[in-house]
């Protein structure tokens, strides 16, 4: 499980020249995106993260999979503090999934899903039979077979999408991040992938996280819902108590928007 204690995210302000760096000198030369966040990624646990844009949603997401330094504050996986782990043993636990896939002009769909096994097994040659066989079965369930020996930069942006989904269950994780996994894709293709994410928490003991800017599927799919705000608050619930959450609907209509529920569905208005 990771637990966020007390978690302050945000950056250096810094100037670039060429491959050189230099911190401004700005009185305060560190911009605080979030203080105080306290919060939980379980497995068997679908979180969605929701904020407008410039929240720090993603800078959060970089923190949280150690990518990031924290300002300040505590993220723990499986009891121990994501500061004394390695990478290797980061990459051993959790994946995260940028919301665009690296150009590697050289490589298939396939050779790209068998480097997601290289934390679990080394930078071998040639994957053991029964970790092609799983990529395979990978391939076979997003329904993605024929683009096994498609080059990458030649897949359309949608395609890319799934075969980033793909990468993260070839990955065996427990844990899986996701920045924007859907941005590509059209309606049908993301209540496809939401219907995913969903099924790899609840069926295959996956702790998921998604950043969106979909809100009716995160609250119609997520258990929980982590929704930051420009004034460096935040909200930490399930969908249905949110909804019912005079103080968060009170925020929602300051942004011209409504929600309805009708039965367990969620439906998300402009007004």
């Amino acid at each position: 499980m990771f637990e966020i204690k007390n978690l302050c995210t945000g950056y250096k302000k810094e100037i670039s020249f060429g491959n050189f760096f230099f911190i401004t000198n700005e009185k305060n030369p560190t911009k605080i995106l979030h203080e105080n966040l306290n919060f939980e990624i379980k497995k068997n646990n679908f979180l969605g993260i929701l904020g407008m844009n410039g929240t720090g949603k993603s800078t959060l997401l970089r923190t949280i999979a150690g990518i990031l330094p924290a300002l300040s504050g505590n993220i723990l996986l499986n009891n121990a503090n994501i500061n004394t782990l390695s990478l290797l043993s980061l990459a051993q636990q959790r994946t995260l999934i940028w919301s665009q896939m690296p150009y590697i002009s050289h490589f298939t769909v396939w050779d790209w899903l068998c480097t997601a096994q290289y934390p679990h097994i080394g930078w071998q040659v040639d994957l053991p039979i029964e970790k092609k066989d799983f990529i395979q079965y990978i391939l076979e369930k997003l329904n993605i077979s024929a683009w096994k020996n498609y080059l990458l930069h030649t897949l359309s942006d949608g395609e890319k999408q799934k075969v980033l989904i793909a990468y993260s269950l070839a990955s065996e994780n427990d844990y899986l991040l996701f920045d924007e996994p859907t941005a590509h894709l059209d309606f049908l293709q993301k209540s496809q992938a939401f219907t995913q994410f969903k099924q790899l928490s609840t069926y295959e003991n996956k702790g998921i996280v998604v950043i969106s800017h979909e809100i009716a599927h995160i609250f119609n799919y997520a258990d929980t819902v982590l929704w930051l705000t420009e004034q460096n608050s935040y909200w930490y619930d399930s969908p249905k108590n949110l909804a019912q959450n005079q103080h968060f609907l009170q925020y929602l209509a300051t942004k011209n928007q409504k929600i309805t529920q009708f039965g367990e569905k969620f439906i998300f208005e402009n007004v």
